[in-house]
């Protein structure tokens, strides 16, 4: 099957996702990275049970979204790389590695 809609071909999801390229690090087996990130979901959630709703505000007058455009696997790869590294001292996935 031939894709021609550039962004939504399975082998541009493939290519952003890193697939098929060897993995960074042997160490860290599939049971331990699930266990790491299930244990900081349950993390999360305890200490947030109680904090209050969130609250959401109105847009401004005159803002608006009206049009929208074509990316492709280069410019989400690029905005991707643009993001400030969000990794944390505290969080012990660092330290397995």
């Amino acid at each position: 099957m031939v894709c021609t809609t550039k962004v939504l071909c399975p082998q541009n999801l493939d290519d952003l996702l890193g697939r098929g390229r060897v993995p960074a690090s042997s160490a860290i087996d599939v049971e331990t990275f699930n266990q790491f990130f299930a244990d900081k979901v349950a993390r999360v959630r305890a200490t947030t049970s109680d904090a209050p709703p969130p609250t959401f505000s109105r847009v401004r007058p005159g803002t608006s979204f009206c049009s929208f455009s074509l990316l492709t696997t280069d410019d989400v790869i690029d905005a991707i790389r643009r993001l400030p590294d969000k990794q944390s001292a505290a969080d012990r996935f660092r330290r397995l590695c």
